[in-house]
């Protein structure tokens, strides 16, 4: 039996499909033997990302969708349409992801919240609030697991007044969005229950050593 409520909260349809949106990165190196690196010839994701993505994956099952994968660039295209795709899209990232300003624009999200990446990198809320962390790609490690680390849980049904609906699972550092995933999956019922049919972000933070399954609700924005 699969979870109306799920379906409802996500914005699936009466064939319900849920498309994820990976930042892609290009020819990476992926492994090496005996000194010699291997570079991938193709595009490839990032480690928090796809287990982001395995969380929210698991959450849209129990509705019954259907989950596939859409590129950045075929999301922005569509996002842009005048005859979208009905599918509900997931975004996964902030930085890495050459969907987010379109993500932002198209579904009034960024009526909410925008992004701001500079020598720290930073979500900041319409009414001024500021949750930062310093550029996560110039820390160690250790830096990293030393600093308060913030991430949002987004999303917008029936984003433009149009048959489609748009979620953001963003966090600022890697392990941001992965535990943002992780939250959406077992907060579900209660982010329902508080905004509705609404638009919302809600913001996370996760203190050093910024485990992704241990966060405390910053915020609650609806809109």
């Amino acid at each position: 039996m699969f979870d109306q409520g799920i379906a409802q909260f996500l914005g699936l349809g009466l064939q319900p499909t849920l498309r994820l949106c990976l930042p892609r990165f290009r020819q990476g190196v992926v492994g090496a033997r005996d000194g010699d690196p291997f570079r991938y010839p193709s595009n490839a994701y990032a480690e928090r990302d796809v287990r982001s993505a395995l969380h929210v994956h698991s959450l849209a099952s129990e509705a019954g969708a259907a989950v596939g994968f859409i590129s950045p660039d075929d999301l922005a295209t569509d996002l842009a349409s005048s005859e979208p795709d009905a599918a509900t899209s997931v975004v996964f990232g902030s930085r890495s992801n050459s969907a987010l300003d379109e993500v932002l624009g198209s579904t009034g999200l960024q009526f909410i919240f925008d992004f701001d990446f500079g020598s720290q990198w930073a979500i900041r809320l319409a009414d001024g609030a500021r949750y930062a962390l310093d550029d996560p790609s110039k820390l160690s490690r250790d830096e990293y697991s030393a600093r308060i680390d913030y991430g949002v849980v987004a999303g917008c049904r029936s984003a433009g007044g149009r048959s489609r609906s748009v979620f953001m699972v963003a966090g600022l550092g890697g392990r941001a969005t992965e535990g943002c995933g992780l939250y959406l999956q077992r907060r579900w019922r209660w982010l329902a229950d508080q905004v509705g049919d609404r638009a919302f972000a809600a913001v996370l933070r996760f203190d050093p050593p910024v485990d992704p399954a241990s966060s405390t609700l910053e915020r609650l924005v609806i809109h």
